[in-house]
């Protein structure tokens, strides 16, 4: 019988199998890749039809053609629409039916209000912690000529459309976290709940392609897993969902009626409120924290075998390639 201290990780145990650990961390993340691919292709695809269609339908006039350009295209939703719901279902069709349905019906402990509005002062506090990275990561990126920032604003300008709306408050939600938060986080929770969670968040983060939104996206992510494992499925969809309508849709609602000065000013008055209630709350809860960690500890070992598999580092890769070509030169 192996000894172990109770602060230390936990060692991978003796029946544990490498192989088929890295074999399911393989199709795990096999799906992932496809899941991407099959978005990028299809909304680029989709993308391409919608063009021409808008290109034959217009009346070749000045006024009309002046009109028809790429950020007219790129405001329109439908392509993102199609291609969420084709590469949902394809990453849907790598798990067996009855289990997926089992893992999104799962009901733990009910959600209460005082923890409701802790997750969604959670939300808030991770994004003023992301508004300090991100300054942070502008000004160092600047220092040797590069900048972000044209994601960023990239971020802002495309939902101005019906279907934008709809694709990011709605299906773009629902479909991640189908995605994320049922297959892939149900599919590693028999390796331990914290690394499950962790490595779902990552792929998470990693997806959104974009050094703004990485962050933001892993810590929320964080929070939606959990949710998922010790509260239902359901309620990561409606915090999904807040999250988006508010970060997304309410700030940039703001943004066109009122200065930059005055948003910031109100973003930052907010966000440190409900920063400082969830330090508060975590202070409190710590104890609770620190033995819900050491029940679910990763064991040691499994995050080398992670890494050291060949698909896993392909999604990674590719992702941070095209984190990397978010990133522009900068012009002064």
């Amino acid at each position: 019988m192996i000894h172990r201290n109770e602060n230390t990780m936990k060692e991978l145990p003796q029946t544990f199998n490498c192989k088929h650990f890295k074999q399911e961390i393989n199709r795990i993340a096999l799906i992932l890749i496809c899941y991407e691919a099959v978005f990028l292709i299809f909304a680029i695809v989709f993308t391409i039809l919608l063009g021409i269609w808008q290109g034959l339908s217009i009346i070749p006039e000045a006024s009309s053609l002046d009109s028809f350009n790429a950020d007219n295209l790129a405001a329109n939703g439908w392509p993102y629409l199609l291609s969420t719901l084709i590469a949902t279902g394809t990453a849907i069709a790598f798990r067996k039916q009855h289990v997926l349905r089992k893992d999104l019906s799962c009901q733990q402990k009910p959600m209460r209000f005082y923890a409701f509005s802790f997750f969604l002062a959670f939300m808030m506090a991770i994004q003023l912690f992301n508004q300090f990275f991100s300054v942070s990561i502008e000004s160092f990126l600047n220092v040797f000529g590069y900048s972000m920032a044209e994601s960023m604003e990239a971020l802002t300008e495309i939902d101005d459309t019906v279907s934008m709306f709809f694709y990011v408050v709605f299906i773009g939600p629902v479909a991640e976290e189908i995605m994320f938060r049922g297959v892939v986080l149900h599919s590693l929770k028999k390796y331990g709940k914290i690394f499950a969670v962790v490595i779902s968040s990552l792929a998470f983060g990693l997806m959104h392609g974009n050094l703004y939104q990485l962050l933001f996206a892993f810590g929320i992510g964080l929070m939606l897993a959990y949710i998922t494992l010790e509260y239902s499925f359901k309620w990561a969809v409606v915090l999904h969902i807040l999250n988006n309508l508010i970060f997304g849709e309410f700030i940039l609602f703001l943004t066109k009626r009122f200065s930059e000065t005055v948003i910031a000013r109100f973003q930052f008055f907010f966000y440190t409120i409900f920063f400082i209630f969830v330090l508060i709350v975590l202070f409190q809860k710590f104890p609770a924290i620190r033995a819900y960690f050491r029940q679910h500890r990763t064991a040691k070992g499994q995050y080398a075998l992670t890494f050291k598999s060949i698909l896993p580092l392909v999604y990674f890769a590719v992702n941070l390639l095209l984190i990397r070509l978010s990133i522009t030169k900068l012009v002064l």
